[in-house]
């Protein structure tokens, strides 16, 4: 077992560009921080009085996207061979 299997989190995709589910406990647990930080807030706005709600969307969108980034670039370091196309079988 190589040091790229070693550091793996996330099994590559079959066929076509991307990481597949996670192989290790590393991956699920950042998995489900993602979906914590994006589907969370939508379950407090309604606390959020209306005149500052838009504010707290737009907010929460930025946060969004930066965690998405982020767990995208761990995708990319730690997906067992790196993130490229793939035929499947060719290969």
């Amino acid at each position: 077992m190589n040091d790229d299997q070693n550091t793996a989190w996330f099994r590559p995709r079959r066929y076509g560009y991307g990481a597949g589910l996670p192989i290790a406990w590393q991956g699920w647990v950042a998995l489900g921080l993602l979906l914590l930080v994006v589907i969370a807030p939508s379950f407090f706005l309604f606390l959020i009085p209306p005149p500052y709600r838009i504010v707290a969307m737009i907010g929460s969108l930025f946060i969004a996207l930066c965690a998405t980034g982020i767990f995208l670039a761990l995708c990319r370091n730690h997906t067992y061979g790196g993130l490229r196309w793939r035929w499947g079988d060719r290969e």
